[in-house]
């Protein structure tokens, strides 16, 4: 059963992807969550409140779906191209993330893509711990996960500004080229 929070913070998301940002006030969130004005302002303080708690609650099922998918792959670079899908499936399932408006908010915007960042390069050094070949440096690996997430963010640009897959094996197909382009020529004993 969804609580009252999770019940405002689902009808906030919707009217966000709807409507945008900008034009969606607390009186529809209110209406549309089926809630008091009076009781989004206890939860959340105020709208700033409401878009800070639904960005939190976008990296909780970032984290969540992570979790969850990694400890059914076993491959290290099938985990590394997750690791990348589910970052993506974030973006992709959050229209109103390329809402302008919401990007003249940049505090907001800024805070969502730097916990991104900082999620998958955890995540992805931690995997490339376990294979075996990939014995680089931590300052290396710093340098090469950080020419990934600057592709990352190149390709998130290109969905914000209408570009669609049209399969999920078009999506498939670009994270693989994605990750043996920036991983491929750093292994010492690369084939």
């Amino acid at each position: 059963m969804k609580t009252k929070k999770d019940q405002i913070l689902q009808a906030t998301e919707n009217l966000f992807n709807r409507f945008g940002t900008y034009k969606t006030g607390i009186e529809d969130i209110a209406k549309s969550a089926k809630v008091a004005k009076g009781t989004i302002y206890n939860y959340f303080g105020n709208k700033q409140g409401v878009i800070e708690e639904l960005i939190n609650s976008k990296l909780e099922q970032f984290e969540k779906s992570l979790k969850s998918n990694l400890d059914q792959i076993k491959d290290p670079w099938k985990q590394i191209k997750e690791v990348i899908n589910q970052r993506l499936e974030i973006i992709q399932s959050s229209p109103f993330l390329s809402d302008d408006l919401f990007k003249d908010e940049r505090k907001y915007f800024s805070e969502l893509f730097s916990k991104l960042d900082t999620q998958v390069s955890s995540n992805i050094t931690n995997l490339l711990e376990k294979i075996p070949d990939f014995s680089y440096e931590i300052d290396e690996i710093k340098k090469i996960i950080q020419t990934l997430i600057l592709s990352l963010r190149g390709l998130e640009n290109s969905l914000f500004n209408g570009q669609k897959f049209s399969t999920k094996e078009e999506i498939e197909s670009t994270l693989e080229n994605l990750v043996w382009t920036i991983f491929r020529p750093n292994f010492r004993n690369a084939t």
